[in-house]
């Protein structure tokens, strides 16, 4: 049995004509006010849409001023890429270790793109590389070169 029968689709009506919000004929009704909501679409009630708000006009928008960029530093200004010591290259130790080959002592600086060899130079104790290869891999923001100086950069893949 359907809980909405005609007197309470009539009061239902009657309430929502008077200006009642879907909460008081909720509460009024004892029911949900989803149900109420519900129901009063499918019976095919509306209310006029109130303007919110202030009903003036909106600002027409202005495009800003393009301006053109201008550079902090000229070029003639910009800094000489600096080579460290970290920037040589260094040969892998006889061609370099296999990962299969590596041991705890050894430099783990991988080397190649096919299969991967490692430089194998001695490590120190705790570290993953050698003197050489921890310069480069763990460079301050300060110190670090040019990355494009040495090829490890965008252009280099």
């Amino acid at each position: 049995m359907s809980p909405w029968t005609d007197d309470r689709c009539n009061r239902l009506c009657a309430m929502f004509a008077d200006g009642m919000t879907f909460g008081q004929i909720a509460t009024e009704m004892k029911i949900t006010r989803n149900a109420a909501i519900g129901k009063a679409l499918r019976l095919g009630l509306h209310r006029e849409k109130k303007p919110v708000g202030n009903p003036r006009p909106k600002p027409r928008h202005r495009p800003q001023k393009r301006v053109q960029w201008k550079p902090s530093v000229r070029p003639a200004e910009l800094p000489v890429a600096v080579k460290s010591a970290a920037a040589e290259p260094l040969a892998p130790l006889n061609g370099g270790v296999a990962l299969i080959d590596l041991r705890s002592e050894h430099c783990r600086f991988p080397y190649g793109d096919g299969p991967f060899m490692f430089c194998g130079r001695p490590a120190g104790d705790g570290q993953s590389y050698c003197a050489h290869h921890r310069r480069i891999a763990y460079q301050s923001s300060t110190r670090a070169p040019d990355r494009y100086a040495w090829g490890m950069g965008r252009g280099a893949r």
